[in-house]
Order: C-alpha cells, then sequence, then structure tokens
C-alpha cells in the first residue's frame, strides 16, 4: 500500500490513519517534544499505521501530513487489548 497516494479519507476508511485527542495517552516524552517543537497548542495528533508495530505520528494541515516522530516500536501511544 503506498501510503503517499491516498487521501486522507482513503487513510481514515482503511484504518490507517486515525486521531488521538491530546494528551490522552501519549507518554510524557512525547508530549514534551511537542512543547520543545511548538506544538503545545494542539488538540490532537495523528497516526499512520505503517506496519503492524510501526507508527508515524504527525499533524495534517490541509491535505498534508507533517511527520513529528517516528515509533518503530509502537511506545509512544501505548495500546491495550480489550477486555483486559
Amino acid at each position: 500500500m503506498q501510503l503517499e497516494t491516498m487521501t486522507v479519507q482513503e487513510l481514515k476508511q482503511a484504518k490507517i490513519y486515525i486521531e488521538y485527542e491530546l494528551p490522552g495517552k501519549l507518554v510524557s516524552e512525547a508530549v514534551n517534544r511537542l512543547l520543545e517543537v511548538g506544538l503545545s497548542d494542539q488538540t490532537k495528533i495523528g497516526r499512520l499505521r505503517v506496519t503492524k508495530q510501526q507508527r508515524l505520528y504527525g499533524i495534517i494541515e490541509g491535505n498534508v501530513f507533517h511527520a513529528i516522530w517516528w515509533d518503530p516500536l509502537h511506545q509512544i501511544y501505548p495500546w491495550e487489548p480489550p477486555n483486559t
């Protein structure tokens, strides 16, 4: 799948892109990173699922995804399976 050729709507429909409310479950290091790069005013962060484990986080402005950090081990926004 070539993410760069897909629209935001296509990414959402394919469940490749989702948005999280901030700060939500972001680890503290990620919240601090938003402060460092001047994005403390953001209310949402987007996540692209690149592989089963790898994620790319950033902000969408219009049709442009601005990458903020790479999460190769799925550690920035921990996920807990339902019923645990």
